[in-house]
């Protein structure tokens, strides 16, 4: 299993990252590490143990179901299908990444990157990890200790109640 779950968040107007971004990279990322590429400010945490992410990312999807735009009651049903992959995937140690149409003209992102075959220029927890640009001021300068375990600030609202899981049963209780 990977070591680490990097996970990112981020609700804005598309693209919601654009000013701060590195951009050789498209948004979203085509490829799963480039998500890794990310300015810090997108990246919601890291997680060492898997019920953590699978916890996390059930959380967020709880968190803004009510604004998926243009999904009636019937087709939410839909998305507990996709959190239930999603989760399995995780499970498996793979990367997920969702982007979806907020109401109100927002974009949510949100993705589960599984740090455990990535170039040691490329790990967080590396002292030479790649860097971005520095003329960003919101990109990491080199030596930036490893990924953080909590954040002072999150982009994303957390819901009171966390949501249990599990990779086999991912419905909504209410379902």
């Amino acid at each position: 299993m990977p070591a680490v779950w990097h996970t990112f968040a981020h609700v804005g107007p598309p693209p919601c990252d654009a000013d701060a971004r590195d951009l050789s990279i498209p948004v979203p990322p085509l490829r799963a590490r480039d998500w890794l590429k990310k300015p810090p400010i997108l990246r919601d945490g890291c997680h060492r143990d898997l019920d953590g992410v699978g916890v996390w990312f059930t959380t967020k999807v709880h968190t803004y179901l009510p604004r998926l735009h243009g999904l009636c009651p019937a087709m939410r049903a839909g998305v507990w299908d996709a959190l239930a992959t999603s989760l399995r995937r995780i499970h498996d140690g793979r990367d997920v990444v969702w982007r979806l149409r907020l109401t109100g003209g927002d974009d949510l992102s949100l993705a589960v990157i599984a740090d455990w075959d990535l170039p040691a220029q490329q790990r967080f927890d590396s002292p030479d990890r790649t860097v971005a640009p520095a003329h960003s001021p919101n990109h990491p300068t080199q030596g930036t200790p490893p990924c953080p375990t909590t954040r002072t600030a999150s982009p994303l609202p957390v819901s009171a109640s966390t949501p249990t899981w599990s990779p086999c049963s991912a419905r909504s209780p209410a379902s």
